[in-house]
């Protein structure tokens, strides 16, 4: 049976995800699925897919510091992994798996990283990369703007102007973020799979099946959506800046632009997990 499927405006990944209607039975917590992410790279797309299986809990941002904050206040802990275990108590699906996403900039809330992946249990990471950097770090910048994360949010209201500056900015960090974690996960070694948001959104069953195998997640008798629950946000705008921004910085090459040949020669290996 497929967990229903809650509407953007419900988990704006800021307000709804601490509703008690999506926890689950008491279950032993005996592996976690994290999805390893940066801002815009679909991760909301494969977590809300992921979450209609029954079988990954509900992969939320439950680790951005904001969020921690007000799960802090609602179990009455303020420490970050005692917070963290107290959700996992909640989210695990009755298969026994806890899922999240993470950022990279999300890790700085745990100073004791140990401890963090003490409480992660037997953790596989899934690495989602957006291979069209350009068109991710535009992404961004829009919603930087607007304040509209999900399709369904109320925003600030501002109508976005092209701000190139703002997208390079996006861009670099994306690429760092991108980075840390290659960096991060093969010093740890934590067993993880890196996972293309073209790989994801051009066959969403396929690719969660080839997540659980990579997981040991059984997933036998689940009727996989193939389409996304959630609704695409970009538009003729995001194109149209997408190719003022490439057009402007072609002569740039070599820094964080274009795509993900356009990354250094080493960052693109370590990014690949070639190095």
């Amino acid at each position: 049976m497929m967990a229903r499927l809650p509407k953007a405006d419900e988990i704006v990944s800021h307000s709804g995800q601490y509703d008690e209607e999506w926890n689950f039975p008491a279950s032993t917590h005996r592996r976690t699925l994290l999805i390893a992410s940066t801002g815009r790279c679909g991760s909301h797309m494969l977590g809300r897919a992921m979450h209609a299986t029954g079988r990954f809990g509900f992969p939320l941002e439950y680790c951005h510091p904001a969020n921690l904050r007000i799960w802090g206040k609602k179990f009455g802990e303020t420490e970050p992994v005692a917070i963290l275990r107290k959700i996992i108590e909640h989210r695990t699906s009755p298969n026994g798996v806890f899922g999240l996403k993470m950022h990279f900039s999300h890790l700085r809330a745990f100073p004791n990283r140990k401890q963090l992946f003490e409480a992660l249990g037997d953790v596989r990471v899934v690495h989602l990369l957006r291979e069209d950097l350009a068109g991710q770090a535009v992404s961004n910048a829009i919603a930087t703007q607007t304040g509209v994360w999900l399709s369904g949010m109320m925003g600030t209201g501002r109508e976005p102007q092209y701000d190139e500056a703002l997208i390079l900015r996006s861009m670099r960090q994306i690429a760092a973020d991108n980075a840390g974690w290659r960096e991060f996960l093969g010093r740890a070694a934590i067993p993880s799979v890196l996972m293309t948001f073209s790989r994801v959104s051009a066959d969403l069953p396929s690719a969660i099946r080839e997540i659980a195998e990579f997981a040991d997640i059984d997933i036998s008798g689940v009727d996989i959506r193939s389409s996304p629950a959630t609704r695409k946000q970009g538009t003729s705008r995001n194109a149209e800046w997408v190719k003022r921004f490439k057009s402007a910085n072609y002569d740039h090459m070599g820094s964080a632009y274009a795509s993900i040949s356009a990354i250094p020669r080493m960052l693109a290996k370590l990014l690949l997990g070639r190095v």
